[in-house]
């Protein structure tokens, strides 16, 4: 299913207002570059859209959002270099998907977010600070 470009449009402005609302502790990126904050309008291009944040400051909790205007197949993997954490794959438009990282060990971990020939990734370090205070940084 194919969306009409106003919808597509509608759920470009969507994301960028999330990536403005994020501030400083959000990434976002196309496959190219990050996004312009003055250019809404070229976040309806046909390619994928991905951000990657952490809601609360102090929980181990890590979300991910995917624009995938084409319906390409999209993975989406959390690992570091001993094993994979997390792992899902999934055609729908609009990717929404929250992951607890409060159960796996401290250290250095890679999102990826996988579709075709595009590929973006971003490291994260997640740290105990305190006995049951998981902290979680993006680099």
């Amino acid at each position: 299913m194919k969306l009409s470009s106003s919808k597509l449009y509608a759920k470009a402005v969507i994301l960028f207002f999330t990536i403005v609302c994020l501030g400083t502790k959000g990434f976002s990126t196309t496959g190219r570059m990050h996004f312009p904050a003055h250019q809404a309008e070229k976040l309806a291009q046909q390619e994928l859209q991905v951000v990657i944040f952490q809601p609360f400051p102090d929980k181990a909790k890590l979300r991910v959002y995917v624009l995938n205007p084409e319906e390409r197949e999209v993975r989406i993997r959390i690992s570091n270099d001993m094993d994979v954490d997390y792992a899902i794959t999934s055609k729908e438009i609009d990717i929404q998907r929250q992951f607890d990282l409060s159960e796996i060990t401290d250290g250095w971990y890679k999102v990826e977010v996988t579709a075709g020939k595009e590929k973006i990734s971003k490291t994260v370090w997640l740290f105990t600070t305190f006995q049951d205070a998981r902290q979680l940084t993006i680099n």
